[in-house]
């Protein structure tokens, strides 16, 4: 079942649930709460301003647009971190290059 948000139903993806999980256990409370705030109340401005969006990609947008990781994330081998991490999390999701461009 869905999650609801303000009336924003939060898409229910794996890829949204791995995205959640990343930023959960790479930030602080405050943060992570302060990222998952970020759809919700992105969605309703772009409805007030008739605006669409992928719900998924802006979901990716709104977890992805300020955290910065307490601890490292390591992809093949190297470590990243912020502000290239969601770019490794997309890479190791196989997320299409311009997909993770767009968000």
């Amino acid at each position: 079942m869905s999650e609801v948000i303000a009336g924003i139903t939060i898409p229910d993806t794996v890829m949204v649930r791995e995205a959640t999980t990343l930023v959960r256990d790479a930030t602080d409370e405050n943060l992570y709460n302060h990222s998952r705030r970020a759809f919700p109340w992105g969605s309703l401005k772009a409805a007030a301003r008739g605006i669409e969006a992928d719900p998924e990609l802006a979901y990716f947008g709104g977890m992805f647009h300020d955290p910065r990781p307490h601890t490292e994330i390591g992809t093949s081998g190297s470590k990243s971190m912020a502000p290239t991490w969601p770019s490794a999390f997309f890479w190791t999701t196989g997320v299409p290059e311009r997909t993770a461009e767009q968000v």
